[in-house]
This record gives C-alpha cells, sequence and structure tokens, in this order.
C-alpha cells in the first residue's frame, strides 16, 4: 500500500513469461476524486502516498506557511485542512510528510527541521506523533548515531522500516542505512543481517515480516533491490533487469510479490540514453533465489517506468514517462497487468476535468488507487481512484 520513493532516475531487455504475470486483464474502470479540493491556487499543494483497505489515505500537503505538513484523511474523504486531517509536527519542525498506514490506523513518515535534519515519526490515533528513535525504558534500543532518519513502511502489526543517515545526508539517499522498529525505544540497524554492507534502505515491510529496499556492498557499488526474511533470516539479491546495472525494491506485499524499479540497456543502443523500467519478483519456489521467470520487465519498450505499490491480489502501480518530482514533468500514472502497461487516466470514463493524472504511489486491496495529478495551470493535488462496481442485470 505504497507510495512515491527514489523517483530520480534508476533504471529491455527480456520479456520473461511466467505465473507471475498471469494477472487478471484491465478491464476496471474508476471515479476520480480531488483528495483537497480547497485548494485550487497553488501550484504545490498535495500528494497522497498510501491508502488502507478502509480507504484512509495518507501523505503530506502544502500549508498557508507554504510548507509541507502531514496529512490523513476519514475513509473514502478528502483532506480538510485545519482539523484532526493535519498530523502535525514534531516539536521545533517546520514541515512533515506521511508515507505508509496499517489497518490500526498508525502512520509512519517524517518530520524535518528548518536545517533539513529529518527524524521518523509514529502517529498513534488518540495520541499525535511521537519520535521513533528515543530513549524509553531501561534497556530500551535507539540508533546513537542517526543524524538524519525517516519511516517508510509499516505492516500490521506495527512493524517499522525505513533509513538513516549518520552525515545529515536525506535517508532517502544511496548513502543510507536500513532500521527496523517496533516503536519508540526499540529501534535497531539491520545492516548486520544484510552482511554488512556499505550502505542499504528499508523501504516496505509485510504482514509476514520480510523487508525490501536496496543494498550496496561497498561505496562504489550500485543499489541492488532485496528481499529480506526475518523469519528465516534469508537474504535474496534480487538484482537489475537483465542487462540493468542498478535496482531499488519499493514494495512488497504478503504474497512475497516485490515491485521495484531498475536500470535496463539503453533504447536502440543509445550510450548516452538512461532507461528505468518497472520490475516485479517473486520466488515462486522458494528456493531463496531469483530463477528464470521470477524477475520480470512489467514495462518493455523503451519508456521509462516505475512501479511504487502491489496490493494483496498482486496488482501493480505506478507511473510511466518523466517523473519530476516537483513539476510532475509529463508522466502518467500507470497500472501494470497481464503484461502490459495502461494509463489510469483512460480507466476514468467521465474524464479528468482537465487534471492529469502524474503517478500512482498506493493502491489497496479494494483497488481504489492515491497519487498525484496536475491541473492544467501547473497546480499539482493528491487524488484518489476508486473503482466502479459493474452491477449483474
Amino acid at each position: 500500500m505504497k507510495r512515491e520513493l527514489y523517483i530520480a532516475t534508476l533504471l529491455v531487455a527480456a520479456n520473461a513469461v511466467s505465473a507471475l504475470a498471469q494477472i487478471k486483464p484491465v478491464n476496471n474502470t474508476f471515479t476520480l476524486t480531488d483528495l483537497h479540493p480547497a485548494n485550487v491556487s497553488s501550484q504545490w499543494d498535495s500528494l497522497a502516498r498510501a491508502i488502507d483497505n478502509t480507504g484512509r489515505a495518507v501523505g503530506d500537503s502544502r500549508n498557508a506557511a507554504a510548507r509541507d505538513d502531514a496529512f490523513q484523511t476519514l475513509p473514502n474523504a478528502p483532506f480538510i485542512s485545519g482539523t484532526s486531517d493535519d498530523l502535525g509536527l514534531l516539536g521545533g519542525d517546520v514541515t512533515s510528510q506521511a508515507w505508509a498506514i496499517n489497518k490500526n490506523g498508525l502512520i509512519v513518515g517524517l518530520s524535518m527541521s528548518g536545517t533539513g535534519s529529518q527524524r521518523a515519526f509514529l502517529f498513534t490515533p488518540g495520541s499525535g506523533l511521537t519520535n521513533l528513535n528515543t530513549t524509553g525504558s531501561l534497556g530500551s534500543l535507539v540508533i546513537s548515531n542517526a543524524a538524519s532518519i525517516a519511516a517508510f513502511g509499516i505492516n500490521d502489526f506495527g512493524w517499522i522500516v525505513g533509513s538513516f543517515t549518520t552525515d545529515g545526508e536525506d535517508p532517502k539517499s544511496f548513502n543510507a542505512h536500513s532500521f527496523l522498529s517496533f516503536g519508540p525505544g526499540s529501534t535497531q540497524v539491520l545492516d548486520s543481517h544484510f552482511g554488512s554492507p556499505a550502505f542499504s534502505a528499508a523501504n516496505d515491510v509485510n504482514n509476514n515480516g520480510q523487508i525490501v529496499g536496496f543494498l550496496r556492498h561497498t561505496a562504489s557499488e550500485q543499489p541492488q533491490a532485496y528481499l529480506f526474511d526475518t523469519s528465516s533470516q534469508h537474504l535474496t539479491l534480487i538484482g537489475a533487469l537483465p542487462g540493468g546495472s542498478m535496482s531499488i525494491a519499493l514494495a512488497v506485499n504478503d504474497s512475497g510479490k516485490v515491485v521495484g524499479n531498475s536500470l535496463t540497456p539503453p533504447p536502440n543502443g543509445v550510450v548516452a540514453a538512461r532507461s528505468q523500467h518497472a520490475f516485479a519478483f517473486q520466488d515462486l519456489n522458494h528456493n531463496g533465489v531469483v530463477d528464470s521467470g521470477e524477475l520480470i520487465d512489467l514495462d518493455p519498450g523503451d519508456v521509462t517506468s516505475g512501479a511504487t505499490a502491489v496490493n494483496s491480489s498482486g496488482t501493480v502501480v505506478g507511473y510511466y514517462g518523466d517523473l519530476d518530482f516537483v513539476n510532475a514533468g509529463s508522466s502518467r500514472a500507470a497500472i501494470f497487468a497481464n503484461g502490459r502497461r495502461t494509463d489510469l487516466n483512460t480507466l476514468v470514463p467521465a474524464g479528468t476535468g482537465g487534471w492529469t493524472l502524474r503517478a500512482a504511489y498506493g493502491i489497496n486491496d479494494a483497488g481504489q488507487i492515491v497519487g498525484i495529478m496536475q491541473g492544467p495551470t501547473g497546480a499539482v493535488h493528491a487524488f484518489r481512484l476508486d473503482p466502479i462496481v459493474q452491477k449483474r442485470l
């Protein structure tokens, strides 16, 4: 149920065919909801990163002070500023972002100071924001050398994953380190479980305790996507699509299906060009390695694309085209299924009202999708798509 991460360009070689690609054809259509309709003038207004199975969306929005604050919505409702939808900030900070939500309404993200230093937060309904990396009772765990830390994923049991840096650099950089937390006073570094790589990141965790992200064994190595099973302590290096040099895993569902982005060979042999493709991986025979047909290119061709989220049925969403996080670029939100990519803009029968759905970052088990869209004047808003139920006669 996620999200936007590492949208800087990463990433046709093989068009592998496997059971992983046998997804139901895309025949759903949607209605479109602007999640922040009250603000129609802002050029950069809001973004939704995740949605739970009740239709509660989370993300961040621009406030009156021109800074971003984390938000949540009520089920199937838009964001209303100035209400409890505003999650606020950790003390002394100036901006915040919500990245993930679980079935109990626990939300994780980051809160940022005026100097750019970040702190991971946990939002608990009725209690507000809490700093994840704080010392609690005697014997509690804290990452003492974390200069900047952010939480990106949470499962339904309250397991939280994210990344931190020791030099104050952005935790979303390639020079980060992974952590696992069970709440304030119980936050620990994960790198030792990965063979102590130079750098790593943890982006999502499912209800079976499987964690995904990327790692770099040495400072000169390119990021490589991984799947780590906390139960067996087995680390699967997913790697890149055939001919690619780097990859990042962004989300994993409870069946162990992993999605993300991978660099692929330049299109048409143009050396100066770079190509990033959405990928999916699943260890179908459960042998802990990447076998033929288990790592597939979700969007073979010459167009850049990325996979950001996957739900329990294996439906993948993301984007294709040039995704510029500041002005939304020329990208289009997409759904990947049945061996093809479909532009979500074409699946709204009533039309989008002049808005362009730029990227999808989250999908729940009901097929509701959230992300970011851009209006004809350049304004950027969070959106939600709701599947249209086909009635039987």
